[in-house]
């Protein structure tokens, strides 16, 4: 492999692969004290980055037609881009969806794109060859010119991009909808219509990432989680398209009780019923169906949330999202086909049948028992370095006991 020809020497890339680990590890610990070395590393790590950009001598014009020259290139991608600035990037926008915190970061234009696995895993000259014939002649030079043609319905759906770049992507694409959100009111024409565009470009990010080879719903595919792992940003982006979060966040942020915080869930207002936040609800019920089939006693005991703390963040998401949506609808006698059809698949989700609950609680809320459903998942405090997750677990806890006091309207 490619890899095993490659030497990495350079110390400026050493120390940034070491203050990615000591940050990644500081920002989900669930301490005020870790967040605020957290936090300490942030702005070093993106002025870092685009230093040692700065300083290398492999830039964007460089030609390619060469295997050597190839190799030489994509390994510094592979090992400041891919290896360290594109795992920061995707590091940051996780750090900005749990904490409201805006990152420093960017994808700039020279930062291109990783290649696809078939070339990067070449053995030899031949076998790059091969590869790269199969990839055709579409070359993409930046994430941004990928998600211009995500959102361009004219345009054939991007492909051969690899496990990695539909990674980068979706990370990209969070992040952007983020920086919508926070631009412009949710109301004014200018979101409206970036909002049916990002539609577009995520529905479209599912055609190209379902063309992957590799592409799987399983947490222990044998080419690695990072397909999977996919899902749960792009659940994330259906989600802040119609909801904002934000303040529950800061909380988060500001190291506010486990009360303070699920308190300010109250304050949040239930989202606009549309088409679109029907997807964002089928979205989240989805992913309350993954861990349902593989076990959820299972799944919270094994090291399945070592490896994807982006699946814990999604999940809360998830969590607060159908509880509102539960609670926008509870009362509303005009549900359409797929709002009822949610609402079946809810019931079968977290009926008394399915985990820890007794049968007596069939009669309570369904939005309390999807809360509890997700807060079960959650209780990983033996068996997870990621204290940010027993957290969420007694905030959706405490959320779901004010509901079970609160009388329906």
């Amino acid at each position: 492999m490619a890899v095993h020809m490659t030497s990495l020497t350079d110390e400026g890339i050493h120390a940034l692969q070491t203050m990615m680990l000591l940050t990644a590890f500081a920002a989900w610990s669930g301490t005020k004290e870790d967040l605020r070395a957290a936090l300490q590393f942030h702005g070093r790590l993106a002025f870092a980055v685009r230093q040692e950009w700065a300083l290398s001598e492999y830039g964007e014009g460089a030609e390619t037609n060469t295997w050597e020259v190839w190799l030489a290139r994509e390994s510094l991608k592979r090992l400041t881009i891919v290896r360290v600035t594109f795992c920061i990037f995707t590091l940051m926008n996780l750090m900005t969806i749990a904490y409201d915190i805006p990152s420093p970061m960017l994808l700039e234009a020279q930062h291109g794109m990783p290649a696809h696995e078939n070339q990067w895993c070449a053995r030899t000259e031949v076998d790059w060859i091969e590869a790269m014939r199969c990839a055709g002649i579409q070359t993409w030079p930046s994430a941004q010119a990928i998600v211009e043609r995500l959102v361009d319905e004219s345009l054939p759906v991007p492909s051969h991009i690899g496990m990695f770049g539909c990674h980068v992507l979706i990370s990209f694409l969070v992040q952007k909808i983020i920086l919508l959100r926070r631009s412009c009111p949710t109301k004014d024409v200018i979101y409206l219509e970036n909002r049916r565009c990002f539609i577009r470009a995520l529905r479209r990010w599912q055609l190209m990432w379902e063309s992957e080879p590799e592409a799987s719903l399983s947490p222990d595919h044998p080419q690695g989680p990072i397909l999977f792992n996919c899902t749960a940003l792009l659940r994330v982006a259906y989600i802040r398209l119609v909801s904002d979060y934000s303040p529950i966040r800061r909380g988060f942020a500001a190291s506010c009780s486990e009360d303070k915080i699920a308190s300010s869930i109250t304050g949040i207002e239930a989202p606009i019923r549309d088409a679109d936040t029907t997807r964002a609800a089928i979205q989240a019920c989805l992913a309350l169906r993954v861990p349902t089939q593989l076990g959820f006693k299972m799944i919270a005991r094994t090291s399945f949330w070592v490896w994807s703390v982006q699946h814990a963040l999604s999940y809360f998401e998830c969590a607060l999202l159908l509880s509102k949506w539960l609670q926008a609808n509870q009362q509303a006698s005009d549900l359409s086909a797929e709002e009822r059809r949610i609402r079946h698949m809810l019931e079968q989700t977290v009926g008394p049948s399915n985990g820890s609950f007794q049968a007596e609680e069939s009669s309570t809320r369904l939005d309390v028992r999807v809360l509890k459903r997700w807060a079960e998942l959650f209780k990983t405090e033996n068996t997870t370095v990621w204290q940010i997750m027993p957290k969420m677990a007694r905030i959706l806890e405490i959320y779901a006991d004010t509901l079970s006091n609160t009388p329906t309207n």
